[in-house]
């Protein structure tokens, strides 16, 4: 686990401005401008100072530990009777000592703030004057690998569940949880493994919301504190199954943002998130499916015959958008929730 920081020859990269001086779209070597100051950003086990040197300078903290979970759970089941069934869970976990690899020779005091008025585009309601930081020297390459003193993450969770057994031809079961977890930052020191201030006002003390992809959709931060769910199936007449489940869900994580300048020292860019964590979502999520099904027996074998349907009322519900509200697209829908579906299915057992 600890070869990525001790590797000396692991994967770097490192970017150069360029200057298309002929205009012809391609990069000659004449219009990079390869020079230590020019550097707008690097990673890996690279470093600038000394580019052609083959080891590494990185260290591992000799008094590192692992990840470290504190979790509290209380539940309490109650049978209310040989059909009905209720339980309330209630679960607290702190969250520390997690691992990074921290710059070495850089610290909060290298970091100088800088005011930057963005070009707003007709598509956002506003670009506002933001501040972020950059380094008054280069960041340095060398690495050292450490817990993260001065950050812990809090989560606090409640779980309510009722469920009604199949019987008199019915069932149903439902379940709400409340799902809260929150970043705590005491320091710069465990928020940025280079010292680096910039946004930390807006993620202290907000919402922990891990962004995920797949699928074609991109720019989701998942982050719903309440969840609903109920499922239930009937018996008709005729041994007709006619089931149905109902989804809610608190809309994910909206942070729009606009990118920074390339910062000096080897900074790169960074998005400027424009509000606290968690206070911008997305609309809530509510889908419908339906299934009917039937099943005839021959003896010892059966046909179960069914037929679903997904978002039985075609929502449209907007997953994702263009979070860059300095582009011309800003706030511009990139995913939907996918429309209806009509599924018939058969089944054979023998």
């Amino acid at each position: 686990s600890l070869s990525g920081t001790l590797n000396p020859v692991s994967a770097a990269s490192i970017s150069f401005p360029w200057n298309d001086a002929n205009g012809d779209r391609v990069v000659q070597v004449n219009e990079v401008t390869l020079q230590r100051s020019a550097v707008i950003a690097f990673s890996g086990n690279y470093n600038p100072d000394n580019p052609g040197f083959l080891g590494t300078t990185n260290t591992v903290d000799p008094g590192l530990k692992n990840d470290r979970t504190i979790e509290w759970t209380g539940t309490v089941d109650h049978q209310v009777s040989n059909k009905v069934a209720v339980s309330f869970s209630y679960i607290y976990r702190r969250y520390s000592d997690f691992r990074f690899d921290q710059r070495v020779g850089i610290s909060e005091s290298n970091w100088n703030p800088t005011t930057y008025q963005p070009t707003g585009a007709a598509a956002a309601p506003s670009c506002p004057q933001l501040t972020y930081f950059q380094p008054n020297i280069g960041i340095p390459g060398t690495q050292r690998l450490v817990n993260r003193g001065g950050y812990t993450r809090d989560f606090n969770g409640i779980e309510a569940v009722f469920t009604k057994r199949m019987s008199d031809r019915w069932m149903i079961d439902a379940n709400y949880a409340f799902n809260n977890a929150i970043d705590n930052f005491a320091s710069v020191q465990g928020y940025s493994a280079t010292f680096d201030p910039t946004n930390l006002g807006i993620f202290n003390g907000q919402q922990y919301a891990l962004e995920a992809g797949g699928s074609g959709i991109d720019n989701v931060f998942v982050n719903a504190r309440h969840l609903v769910k109920l499922s239930g199936v009937y018996i008709a007449p005729w041994d007709i199954s006619l089931g149905a489940f109902y989804n809610y869900r608190e809309g994910y994580l909206f942070p729009q943002r606009i990118l920074s300048p390339n910062r000096s020292g080897a900074a790169g860019a960074v998005n400027l998130v424009l509000e606290p964590y968690g206070e911008n979502r997305y609309d809530a999520l509510q889908t419908f499916d339906f299934r009917v099904g039937k099943r005839f027996v021959f003896g010892r074998r059966s046909i179960e015959a069914s037929m679903d349907v997904f978002n039985v009322g075609n929502i449209n519900t907007v997953l994702t958008r263009n979070l860059n509200q300095a582009a011309s697209t800003a706030n511009q829908v990139t995913g939907i929730v996918a429309p209806r579906i009509l599924r018939f299915g058969v089944r054979m057992v023998f």
